[in-house]
């Protein structure tokens, strides 16, 4: 997926809408099997590459 945003001087804080088709939830230690999401984010202009960035998430569901 590829998102356009222009950058201003300063900090630049964009949230990017991302879905995941049936999620499976993160189990700790133990308790099942620990799925992990993982996210780049790469930085180019005029199609030089110019940073990246790495995510790894888990997704948990807690109720009370």
């Amino acid at each position: 997926m590829t998102i356009k945003i222009a950058l201003r001087e300063g900090v630049n804080v964009y949230a990017l809408p991302y879905t995941i088709k049936n999620p499976q939830l993160w189990w700790s230690n133990g308790l099942g099997f620990p799925t992990i999401y993982n996210f780049k984010i790469q930085l180019s202009y005029d199609s030089r590459f110019l940073d990246e960035a790495g995510l790894e998430i888990g997704l948990r569901t807690i109720e009370l």
